[in-house]
């Protein structure tokens, strides 16, 4: 149930161009799933910073 939470704070941190605060809150995260590393994904692509993203899920395709 906690990661609805995180999750949610990442999105919201995102939309509002904060980043470094949903960086914050994932990396916090005892377990990741593919809705964490897709709020993170999708909070760079919104922020436009599309290079980050790309990076971001190549690292997830290592992990997951």
């Amino acid at each position: 149930m906690m990661s609805l939470w995180e999750n949610s704070l990442i999105d919201m941190y995102a939309k509002c161009g904060s980043m470094l605060d949903a960086w914050r809150v994932f990396k916090k995260m005892p377990s990741l799933t593919v809705v964490s590393w897709t709020a993170v994904i999708f909070g760079h692509v919104k922020c436009g910073e599309g290079h980050k993203a790309l990076e971001v899920f190549q690292q997830m395709q290592q992990v997951v």
